[in-house]
């Protein structure tokens, strides 16, 4: 299996006969300013999938790439939205 089709108009990818997986390159990522964020929380208690507390309470990323899954993109804009200190912000 030395070769793999990208299909852009659904973001699968196909290899061998049988075997399909989904990839995405997502526009949107996130970013935490850990200077401003002062712990309220909002973040995680909206998008778990893409927040967790540290152990004082701060935001952290789940993960690393700060890439927002499509199926969360609608979890990180209200995220955003609900952060008393605007430490949060996206980017596409």
């Amino acid at each position: 299996m030395g070769w793999a089709l990208l299909s852009y108009d659904t973001g699968e990818t196909y290899i061998g006969t049988d075997v399909w997986f989904h990839v995405y390159d997502s526009a949107m990522r996130i970013t935490v300013d850990s200077d401003r964020c002062e712990g309220h929380g909002r973040c995680y208690d909206i998008a778990a999938e893409l927040f967790q507390p540290d152990d004082e309470g701060h935001a952290l990323l789940v993960h690393a790439s700060a890439a927002v899954p499509p199926e969360d993109e609608a979890q990180a804009v209200a995220a955003v939205r609900n952060c008393p200190e605007q430490a949060l912000s996206l980017d596409s």
